[in-house]
Formats: C-alpha cells, sequence, structure tokens
C-alpha cells in the first residue's frame, strides 16, 4: 500500500513540475553549456552568452530543449578535435523537431562520424548555425545514423573535411542548407548517402577520390535532388571510371541547375562526367540546367555507365536545357536506353551572374544563378510535372522567374467573362462564363470568396486556389444561389468549400482535392483526399463518378438517391462511405481499409480487384469474380450476394447476419480461412454450384477439412473489435498452405492475425571452455511455458523462463527456444550458429578494416596466433544481436559480395576459431540447406 501511494504522489509532482517551461543562462546559471543541458527538463530553454566554449557536448536524453546561442558569428562551440561537437545519440527515439539549436558556430570537430554533429535515431531541428573546420571519416560537418531526420533552416556547411561526405553524410533529408569550401577523400566533396536533397545552394567543395567508381565533388550517392545549385564544384583525380563533378549517381535530378562543375586529372572524356556521373542506375531528370561543366579543357555534361549483366535500364530526360544537346550525353554500355528524351533544349541559360572557374579558389559570394527574363528556361519546363510559384509552367532550373511581376493583380469587381490569369487576392463576382488560357494560370489566394451567377470557369490552363485552415476559399453561388462549377483543365484546389452548383462543381481528368468541403457533383479523375463530401445532388443518376485516390475522406449522402461510381484503375483508401443508395466499382479497383455503413455495394470486377481492410455494416454487397480478404461483413440480411466461381473470399469475419452468402453460381466456390459466427446460415444457394469451406471457424459446424466449431474469443464484438484474444481457437488454425502471417507464423483464422512477439538473448555468446551463458527471454505478450535445446542435440534442456547453461566442449552451438502460449498454440525460435565455445582463450583479431570493391564488401584483419579459422558475423546494427555468416580458413581476408546499397550499412564481428576442421565440417554439413540472408539497415 506504501508503495502504491508513493508512485502516485511521484506522477502528480510530476504534471506539477512538468507544466512550466524555465530559462537557464550560460555562465550565469551554469559554467557550461553541457551543464545547462544536463539540468534543463522538455521544453526548457538554455541561453547562451557571447564566447568561445571547448566543449564537446552529448545531448541529454529529454526532447524539446531550445538551445540557444547570443549570435551565429559570436556565439562559438569549440570541439578541440576531442570528438564531435554535439553529439545526439537517441537509443529511444525521442528527440524531435521540438528539439532546438539555433545561432551558433560550430567548429573543430573531430570524429568516425560528424565531426560537428553526430545524430543516432534524432530528428533535431537546427537554426542559423554555421558548421566549420571539422573533421569526419564520414560527414565532416554532420552525420546522420538510423534514420535520423534533421530539420535544417538557414545552415552554413563550410569547409569541413572527411573520407565521404565533407560537409555531410548519411542524412534522411538535407534542405535549406549553404554547402561550401568542404572537401572529401573518396566521395562526396559537399554531401555523400543522403535520401533527399532540396533548396540547398551546393558549390565550391572538392573531391579526390581514391579509386575507381567513387565522385561527386557536389553530391554523390543520393536518391533525390530538388531545386538546388550544384556549381563550381571540383574532382581532382586521375582515374578511369570516376567522375561527376557536380553530381555522382543520384537517381532524380528535378530543377536543379547543375553549372560550371570541372573534372580534372582525367582528360578522358569517354570515362568521366564534368556535370554528372551516373553508374548502373535508372535515373530520370526533369527541368533541370547542366551547363558549362567540363572534364578538362573539354565541355563534358553527362556521362552514364551500364555494362555486364545487369538488366536494361531506362534513362529518362525531360525539358531540361542540357548543353550539346544528347551529343553530350555520353553512354557505355549495352544493357541500357536513352528511355525518353523530350523537350529538351540546348541554349544559354542566361543566368543573371554566374561564377566561372571551380573549387575552394573560385568566390561565388556574388554569384546569383536566378533566370533573366529573356532565358529560353522561362516557362519551358514540363508542365505535367511541376507549376512554378507564380502558377505558370515550370522554368528549366532552381531558381524561377516570376511572370506575374509588373502585370498587375485582380482588382474585386463584377466580372463580366472572358479570359482570367494572375493572382487574385479580393472576393470577385462573375456573372459570364470566364477561361483561364491554355499555358496560363490562375492563382486564388486565401480568404477570397469567388461568387458565380449561372456561369462557370473553363480551365484550360491551371487554377490553383490554396487556402488554410484558418482562411478557406469559397466557390459559391450568389446570394444562396446556383453557379455552374469548374471544368477542364488543372484543377489543384486546397482548403476550399464547393458548392451550390446546378451542374457538376467539378468536371475534369486532372482534379486534385484536398482538406475540401464540397456539397455538389464531382465528375473525372485525379486524387481526392481528406475531404467532406456532404449530400451532393445527383447528376444523371450519380453525386460522384470518379476514378483515381480517393483516400481519407468522409462521404455521406443521407436523404439523396445518388450513387457513387468508381471506375477502373481507382485506389479507395481508409474512408467513412455511409447513407449512399448505391456504389458501384470496377476492375482494377483497390477497396482497402473503408468503414461501409448503410450502402448497397455493387463490385463488378472481373479482373485486378482487391477488397481488403474494410468493416461493412449494414451493407448488401452484389459481387463477382473479386479477391475479398481481410474484410468485416455484418448487421445484414445477407453478407455477400456472390456470382461467378473465380473469387478468392478468405480471412474474412461475417457476423450477426441472417445468410452469410448467397451464392448464384453454377461451379463449387471454394472459401478460407474465414470466420462466421452468429449467422442463422451460410449460405443460400441460388445456383447449381455450391460454396465449400476449408479452415474456417463455422457456428453450428460445416463440412470441410480443417473446419472449427468454437467461440472464435473476438475482443469486443460489440463494439466492431474483431482482433482476436490470444486463447482463441482460431490462431494458427488457418489453412496451411496460405502465406505465414507477417510474425511468421501459420496463418490464423479471421480478418485479423494475431501477432505473436518471440526472442531471447545471450551473454556472453563467445568464449573459452567452460563458458558459462546466461539466457534471458525477451518475448511480448502471454507466456505459460518455455523450452530451450542450447547444444543442437534435439533434447530440450530447460524448461525456465531465463535459464543459465554451461558449454563444456568446444564448438558452435544453435539455440532452440520454443514458448507455449496457451495448451494447444505453441511459437518456435531457433538462432544458427549463435554460441561459440573454444579450447583457448583467443585474443581477438586486431586492425580489422573494411573496403569497398565495387558491390562488394571486403574485411581484411591481423592474423591471430593458434587461430585455425575464423567465423565471420553480421549486423544492420551494432547494438543487436550478429547473425553467423561465414568462415574462413586460416585467410585473414573476406569478401561479403553484392551487398553494396546506397542507403544501407554492415556491421561485423570477426572471431578467431581453434577448433578442427573435422568439427567445423560436421557442424557445417548439418545445415546442408542453410541459405544466408542479409539483412540491411536504412539510414
Amino acid at each position: 500500500m506504501k508503495k502504491q501511494v508513493l508512485v502516485l504522489v511521484l506522477v502528480l509532482l510530476f504534471w506539477a513540475v512538468a507544466g512550466f517551461a524555465i530559462t537557464i543562462n550560460v555562465p550565469d546559471n551554469y559554467s557550461t553549456i553541457q551543464g545547462g543541458l544536463n539540468a534543463a527538463s522538455e521544453d526548457d530553454t538554455v541561453l547562451v552568452s557571447n564566447g568561445i566554449y571547448f566543449e564537446n557536448i552529448v545531448w541529454p536524453m529529454v526532447n524539446g530543449i531550445k538551445l540557444i546561442g547570443s549570435s551565429q558569428d559570436s556565439c562559438i562551440i569549440d570541439g578541440d578535435e576531442q570528438g564531435s561537437v554535439v553529439t545526439f545519440n537517441d537509443s529511444d527515439n525521442l528527440i524531435d523537431s521540438t528539439t532546438v539549436i539555433k545561432n551558433f558556430t560550430l567548429q573543430n570537430g573531430n570524429a568516425f562520424g560528424g565531426g560537428g554533429v553526430y545524430c543516432n535515431d534524432s530528428h533535431p531541428n537546427i537554426i542559423n548555425v554555421t558548421i566549420t573546420n571539422n573533421i569526419a571519416n564520414n560527414g565532416g560537418g554532420i552525420y546522420g545514423n538510423n534514420n535520423s531526420v534533421i530539420k535544417f533552416s538557414n545552415v552554413n556547411v563550410i569547409n569541413n573535411s572527411a573520407n565521404y561526405g565533407g560537409g555531410i553524410a548519411n542524412c534522411n533529408i538535407v534542405e535549406n542548407c549553404l554547402v561550401k569550401y568542404n572537401s572529401a577523400n573518396n566521395s562526396g566533396g559537399g554531401i555523400n548517402n543522403c535520401y533527399l536533397i532540396k533548396n540547398c545552394k551546393i558549390t565550391n567543395n572538392v573531391a579526390y577520390p581514391s579509386d575507381s567508381y567513387e565522385g561527386g565533388g557536389g553530391v554523390a550517392n543520393c536518391d533525390r535532388i530538388e531545386n538546388s545549385i550544384i556549381a563550381n564544384n571540383n574532382i581532382n583525380q586521375s582515374h578511369i571510371y570516376t567522375g561527376g563533378g557536380g553530381v555522382y549517381n543520384c537517381q532524380y535530378i528535378v530543377n536543379c541547375t547543375i553549372y560550371n562543375n570541372l573534372v580534372q586529372g582525367n582528360s578522358d572524356v569517354t570515362t568521366s562526367g564534368g556535370g554528372i556521373w551516373i553508374d548502373r542506375i535508372e535515373v530520370t531528370i526533369i527541368n533541370s540546367i547542366i551547363y558549362g561543366n567540363k572534364v578538362g579543357s573539354n565541355e563534358n555534361q553527362i556521362f552514364i555507365l551500364h555494362f555486364l549483366s545487369y538488366a536494361e535500364l531506362p534513362f529518362n530526360f525531360f525539358n531540361n536545357n542540357i548543353q550539346g544537346g544528347e551529343e553530350e550525353i555520353t553512354y557505355v554500355g549495352g544493357y541500357g536506353e536513352i528511355g525518353c528524351y523530350r523537350n529538351c533544349i540546348d541554349s544559354d541559360p542566361l543566368l543573371i551572374n554566374p561564377t566561372n572557374g571551380s573549387g575552394a579558389s573560385y568566390s561565388t559570394n556574388n554569384s546569383d544563378w536566378h533566370l533573366q527574363v529573356s532565358s529560353p528556361c522561362v516557362d519551358s519546363g514540363a508542365d505535367w510535372y511541376y507549376y512554378d510559384e507564380d502558377g505558370t509552367i515550370a522554368d528549366i532550373g532552381a531558381l524561377t522567374t516570376n511572370n506575374l511581376a509588373g502585370t498587375g493583380e485582380l482588382s474585386p469587381d463584377t466580372f463580366a467573362g472572358g479570359e482570367i490569369t494572375g493572382t487574385l487576392n479580393e472576393d470577385i463576382l462573375f456573372v459570364g462564363d470566364i477561361t483561364i488560357p491554355e499555358n496560363d494560370s490562375l492563382i486564388i489566394s486565401s480568404g477570397v470568396t469567388f461568387q458565380g451567377f449561372n456561369a462557370k470557369i473553363n480551365v484550360n490552363g491551371k487554377l490553383k486556389a490554396y487556402g488554410t485552415n484558418g482562411s478557406r476559399i469559397t466557390f459559391t453561388g450568389i446570394n444562396g444561389g446556383f453557379w455552374d462549377g469548374i471544368y477542364g483543365g488543372y484543377i489543384d484546389l486546397k482548403y476550399c468549400d464547393l458548392g451550390n452548383s446546378q451542374n457538376y462543381v467539378i468536371n475534369s481528368n486532372n482534379i486534385y482535392l484536398s482538406y475540401c468541403d464540397i456539397t455538389s457533383s464531382i465528375d473525372g479523375s485525379g486524387s481526392i483526399t481528406y475531404c467532406n463530401l456532404q449530400n451532393l445532388l445527383p447528376i444523371n443518376y450519380s453525386s460522384l463518378d470518379f476514378s483515381g485516390d480517393f483516400k481519407n475522406n468522409y462521404f455521406s449522402n443521407y436523404g439523396l438517391d445518388g450513387e457513387i461510381e468508381f471506375h477502373y484503375n481507382t485506389n479507395i483508401v481508409n474512408n467513412i462511405i455511409e447513407n449512399v443508395a448505391f456504389m458501384h466499382i470496377e476492375d482494377n479497383t483497390a477497396l482497402i481499409e473503408n468503414h461501409i455503413y448503410n450502402v448497397d455495394l455493387d463490385i463488378m470486377s472481373f479482373d485486378n480487384a482487391l477488397i481488403q481492410y474494410n468493416c461493412f455494416d449494414d451493407c448488401n454487397i452484389f459481387a463477382e469474380n473479386i479477391d475479398f480478404r481481410n474484410n468485416i461483413v455484418l448487421n445484414n440480411n445477407t453478407g455477400m450476394d456472390l456470382w461467378g466461381s473465380s473469387s478468392i473470399v478468405s480471412n474474412n469475419v461475417f457476423y450477426n447476419l441472417n445468410d452469410a452468402f448467397e451464392y448464384d453460381g453454377d461451379e463449387e466456390l471454394n472459401i478460407t480461412n474465414n470466420i462466421i459466427w452468429n449467422c442463422n446460415s451460410v449460405n443460400s444457394n441460388w445456383g447449381s454450384g455450391n460454396i465449400t469451406a476449408d479452415y474456417c471457424c463455422i457456428e453450428g459446424s460445416y463440412a470441410g477439412t480443417g473446419n472449427i466449431d468454437q467461440n472464435p474469443q473476438f475482443v469486443d464484438p460489440s463494439n466492431s473489435d474483431f482482433n482476436l484474444l490470444v486463447t482463441s481457437p482460431c490462431l494458427n488454425a488457418g489453412d496451411p498452405t496460405s502465406p505465414l502471417d507477417p510474425d511468421g507464423t501459420r496463418a490464423d483464422m479471421g480478418a485479423f492475425y494475431y501477432h505473436h512477439t518471440q526472442d531471447f538473448a545471450a551473454t556472453p555468446r563467445f568464449g573459452n571452455t567452460v563458458l558459462m551463458v546466461n539466457f534471458n527471454d525477451q518475448s511480448e505478450g502471454t507466456v505459460i511455458g518455455w523450452e530451450w535445446d542450447f547444444d543442437s542435440d534435439g533434447t530440450f534442456d530447460s524448461f525456465e523462463q531465463n535459464p543459465i547453461y554451461n558449454y563444456s566442449q568446444s564448438g558452435m552451438y544453435d539455440v532452440t527456444f520454443v514458448i507455449e502460449r496457451s495448451p494447444t498454440l505453441k511459437d518456435t525460435l531457433i538462432k544458427e550458429n549463435y554460441i561459440v565455445v573454444q579450447d583457448s582463450n583467443l585474443q581477438p583479431p586486431q586492425n580489422p578494416t573494411i573496403a569497398i570493391n565495387s558491390n562488394n564488401i571486403v574485411l581484411n584483419w591481423d592474423a591471430v596466433i593458434e587461430a585455425d579459422y575464423y567465423l565471420i558475423y553480421i549486423s544492420d546494427n551494432p547494438y543487436n544481436d550478429f547473425e553467423y555468416l561465414d568462415y574462413t580458413t586460416a585467410v585473414t581476408s573476406y569478401t561479403h559480395s553484392d551487398v553494396i546499397s546506397q542507403e544501407n550499412k554492415q556491421f561485423y564481428i570477426i572471431i578467431g576459431f581453434d577448433g578442427t576442421m573435422e568439427r567445423l565440417a560436421e557442424f557445417i554439413e548439418k545445415n546442408p540447406t542453410k541459405s544466408f540472408k542479409t539483412e540491411f539497415l536504412n539510414k
């Protein structure tokens, strides 16, 4: 009782204290920044005065701390080459973007990863920070690990160095950064191995590749680059097949300016790319300037390497300005092709003030890569992919020109009709049809009311109306009357209210609506997300006639008879759809994770339809030849009216129905893994065929293989929770030939599988005889019994939860772990080659090195005296268990083949083993079919 009272008091004290954020001053309250951070709680602010602070900050495991300096130039944290200047090591994944570092310079760090900032599983917000003069093996300025997503704003990464990624490495997203004067000894003078780079200036960086198949003076090994300047960067090398003065091996390049980059030391333009170098990956480049790049003194823009037995890959170029045109794309290899080279130009882009020359010796401080008004790149981009902020067709390059400048803005007035373009900032009434011309746009600002009187908007170009949640845009008829809607063209609306149209409120094949309230009918295709659609007046019997993406919407037509028509290739996902007279679904449609109530549903799907994870409450379902899985059907007279024998009906729940099925087919239809409960009968036959069932839970019994008649034990069916309890007889009772459940166990019956989590750990795993090992059960959920086989002999050695076992003979051992969930349910986990026991206590191998050779990882180490073999273990995370990979026979190197991935990492353990060849061979032969699975860890 005392303990309960104490816990309650502590909880109350926690909330009493947690409600007040405080400000801590450095050096007034604490002499060091680290001291101030250690004293801070969530949402506290640590204010730091002017000065140089010689510290290596380790961020506490507290979210939401704001560390704010006096200014970016005068508040400096100096790492004194003793490690990373700032380290985030968040094993609990607590640190999000409410954690802030602002107004600092971080300098003179020296670490393996991230001399300036090291992030592990962390997502801080870095604002107005300069990161300079830092050194690391990876990411001289910044290094991100384990999916760290850092939010950047006005961050300068300048004059840092590393082997890979002189400025930044391994960050998922790099946005709004200046990356300048950095260097790398291998790949990525500015940035290496990041997923997305956006709105960045990457200039005057240099890479010195130490081998072939490396490069990227500006950027290397990144998936996507958008709206970025990559200019005046340099590769200084002399290797064949090395290059990319600007960019090395990036898959998507969109709206970028890649200008005046240089590869020197290799004048062979057939093996280098002055601007871009691509190595055996599919690449798409859109709306980008690739100009003025050189290999030596030769103009050379793009080099693509693709050969050997790789599958054919397309290379697509749309609406770019490439100096020299297609002739400047050097291509080596016989397995790929220029898939599309469309609408590209070859003209001087007429940038306002680009700087000539590459590398750190050239200043770009006064450079301006905007387009001149007369530039051929203005309005020459791909209009199907991207529009500029001024509403016009995309310009080519990273920085656009405002076409509406000087044209003025539309004034509030009564508009008699005709053409309309520009930006509308105030309310307008239009009494005649208006037209947005082809290749032009109308932009409507938030808060505007757009009223019509028996008139419509004809969109031949683009209509863009972006309101906000607090300042919506309204389209309506005057004084509550009718208008005629929006037709044709590209219609992009957010936070808009649309209604009172006597015809379709929108009729177009390019509809993009989000967060809109709609009370009139829609016809067309595109995307509708997060919209509220209620009481849509039917037009030609339909309230909604649509194909495309229909996701996260609420639709109700109570009191109106309008139908919903979803046509081919439509994704209907996570919606609430209720009170609809009839919903019609055609082929190639996905109906997933919806709640559908009081709807007659007609699924006319003869090909490629997937109906999954829906709840159909009080619905009549008419269907033919569908894929119907993991759904709930309840509270109706008949669950489904089926005809045709090609349907798949598997892993569903049919509950509280008169008949689960009415079947009109003339051939047998087999159903599996379903639960049919609280229903008067399984089916009524109207055709000559019959429904057969196998591995189903059916109340009242039903003939078939594996069927059971036992309470399925739902969690709470009265509140529509049809998950299964751990004691349910439906667990692991599905068809044994069905795919395994995601937890690796045999398929369950019903719509939702029960997830079994089973694991264990051991300490130590490696040692010499006699080795005492502590085993620890790490399983989750209900467990009532444990069985352990420690020595691979097929006999259980312990029945304790956390046993201790002594290994008295050398060798490598599998460990088998069985847990009992219920009297009828057991789960088994085997970890192969998990324990290693030796006759002598050998020292671990010294001086291990890792090198990358093409697509392989090469390990080398010093020999260990008396070691006959070396065992190699692998993991995707140094904090996880390592799995056995392979062994070598008295050889101190190992090549792990075909494992290089641009987004992944590997960790290895090497153990010297003093056993005999006979013993090792005997053990390997016990597992002749063993396949070695390689797991990767996304950065």
